[in-house]
Parts: C-alpha cells; structure tokens; sequence
C-alpha cells in the first residue's frame, strides 16, 4: 500500500486492521518515550493541536491509524480492482485481514513512526477542537 495517502480521520471501521492493534499501541507507547511531546507537536507542521483524551490515548491513536490503514487497503486492493459495492465487509473482512498483516510486516521503524505521527497528528487537532472550538450548548 502507497504508505503517503494513509491519513488518519476520526474513528472509522478498523475490524480487519485488528491483529496490528496490539503491536501498534506499544509502538506508539515507545514513540512517545523517545520523543517529548513538544517535539513530536513540531511533526505535525502548522496547525492547532491539543494534549487531550485522544492524544494521550494509545490504544485511541492505533485505533484511529488501523481505520486509515483499512481505508486505503479497501480502496487500493478491493475498489480499484472489483468496484465499490462488489462485496460485503463480511466478505471483504478475510481478504483485507490478511492484506493488512502482511502489508504491516514489511514496514519498517521509520514507516511505522510516520503512521504514527499521523495517527497522533489526528487525535491532537480533534483534542483541540472538542477543547475550543466546539459550542457546547
């Protein structure tokens, strides 16, 4: 998968992205233990970011990066090549589970960070958002 056009945006449907969970939660954990979150705010170029909830959730995070990664796996392996509604997310569940695992063991450390900084990018502008923008009446 084209690793650039994974984008993180919001909470979407992540069951065949489950197995890589696990492994991507800790290597958040161990992301932000290298870098100090002043630095990792700097990652995300110009923008309004927030140390909220989701931010400082890792499971949050890796959730958030397997929806993006489900996201692409569908367009780029079932859309492009049988068309949008050609099967059920039931049907399509084994086939992207298994394109997702093995896609994810080919990446390397740098790759996973730049999902990573995404998947954190993310959850910091929605953190920042719920904290001043949003009216809450």
């Amino acid at each position: 998968m084209n690793l650039e056009s994974i984008k993180a945006n919001g909470i979407s449907w992540y069951e065949p992205a489950k197995s890589i969970i696990p492994h991507l939660t800790t290597q958040i954990g161990i992301f932000k233990m290298r870098h100090p979150e002043k630095d990792i705010f700097e990652k995300f170029g110009d923008g309004e970011y927030f140390s909220g909830r989701r931010f400082n959730d890792n499971g949050d995070v890796a959730i958030r990066i397997g929806g993006a990664i489900v996201r692409q796996a569908q367009e780029e392996y079932i859309y492009s090549n049988m068309g949008r509604n050609s099967m059920t997310s039931e049907e399509t569940l084994p086939l992207l589970e298994g394109i997702i695992s093995a896609w994810f063991d080919t990446l390397s450390a740098s790759e996973i960070d730049m999902l990573i900084v995404d998947g954190l990018k993310c959850c910091a502008e929605t953190d920042h958002w719920y904290e001043f923008e949003k009216q809450w009446d």
